[in-house]
């Protein structure tokens, strides 16, 4: 369908003409249409958009795995699922048309999809971040109102705010959220510790290799047999469950919730944890957004651009600088870069954060 997306692309730019004042500002729609992570890190766009614009309508595009977490979004009018294949595109596009919207940004989004939809749509306001370090094409970066510097090292929340601050927006939220709904305390029992262990990401060389894993559980265990494990991660991450639960020392203080959890149902047991220690992920962001302590583990990816960035006195981050395995075809990055971070590392951050909790681990 690319191919064929990429044509009408070409066709439809040919024939766009170019706008260049801005029209009304009432109606707009955000594209997050992507992973959990990513519609997240996007949040502060909306809530940004909302608090300095609050009578303008705003609709939230997000990806159908995503849906069930964000529907009732306080920020939005409404949620919209984004269907990717050329019917549900040409539904997008109906939906816009007749609804009558003047504005598009396009906060993480995959091409062609989104410049059909750009396109056809034939809205004028149209905005778009990147996902640093990446450009856009040339033709989006000509039908686009906001300015984009590809090379600026900054938070990837700041990048994509800067797909609206020609706004000039009145009050910029620079936090990440999930409807509130999902906010509460759980009831504390200070004779308990729950740490969940996020053991996949995106891609393999993401990872931190699973014997890390089962070594820094049994170490943990050895200090405190009463701590609680609870590994997390999606139904194909079963088979790393599995090795770890063969592999422990306190085999019946761990819990395994890989593909076991809804995303409903992902932020109840966040907010459970004592502490989460991840790869970089979705998770990640989900415990940052509910402030939940968390150690996450970066090499091949930098924290300073996607890891925390609100409420550093929850957060810790272990960073290695493995950046050469990007150099590498995608098909041949292994675990080196993150094999990097030592047990001992992870283990000693994992006891100051204990500590702060008064659980004790000596």
């Amino acid at each position: 369908m690319k191919k064929i997306l990429n044509i009408l692309n070409n066709f439809l730019f040919k024939i766009k003409k170019k706008q260049h004042q801005r029209e009304t500002f009432k109606k707009v729609l955000v594209v997050s249409n992507t992973a959990l992570g990513d519609t997240i890190l996007s949040t502060p766009i909306v809530k940004t958009l909302r608090k300095s614009f609050p009578d303008i309508y705003i609709s939230f595009m997000v990806n159908k795995n995503v849906y069930p977490l964000f529907k009732d979004y306080e920020y939005v009018n409404d949620v919209i699922i984004y269907q990717k294949n050329l019917f549900g595109l040409l539904k997008h596009v109906y939906y816009l048309r007749k609804n009558k919207f003047d504005s598009i940004f396009f906060i993480h989004s995959n091409g062609p999809q989104d410049l059909f939809m750009a396109l056809l749509s034939n809205i004028n306001n149209l905005h778009k971040a990147i996902n640093y370090p990446n450009k856009i094409s040339t033709e989006f970066a000509s039908l686009i109102k906001n300015k984009i510097n590809s090379k600026k090292y900054q938070h990837i929340i700041e990048h994509r705010l800067d797909a609206i601050n020609y706004l000039n927006p009145k009050t910029v939220d620079k936090t990440i959220d999930i409807p509130k709904k999902f906010y509460y305390e759980p009831a504390k029992n200070t004779k308990e510790i729950l740490i969940g262990i996020q053991l996949g990401a995106a891609d393999t060389y993401k990872m931190w290799p699973i014997q890390n894993f089962i070594e820094l559980i049994n170490k943990i265990h050895k200090k405190n047999m009463a701590i609680k494990i609870a590994l997390l991660g999606i139904k194909s991450e079963q088979i790393l469950a599995q090795q770890i639960t063969k592999n422990a020392i306190h085999k019946k203080n761990i819990s395994n919730y890989c593909g076991k959890t809804s995303i409903e149902e992902l932020p109840s047991l966040i907010n459970s944890l004592g502490l989460l220690i991840t790869n970089d992920t979705g998770t990640l962001h989900l415990a940052i957004a509910l402030k939940r302590r968390s150690i996450s583990l970066f090499s091949p990816t930098d924290s300073k651009i996607f890891g925390p960035y609100q409420d550093p006195e929850l957060h810790s981050v272990i960073q290695k600088n493995g950046n050469f395995i990007n150099n590498k075809p995608k098909k041949e990055r292994n675990q080196d870069a993150m094999n990097m971070i030592k047990v001992n590392e992870v283990y000693k951050i994992t006891k100051q954060h204990l500590d702060r909790i008064n659980i004790c681990v000596e």
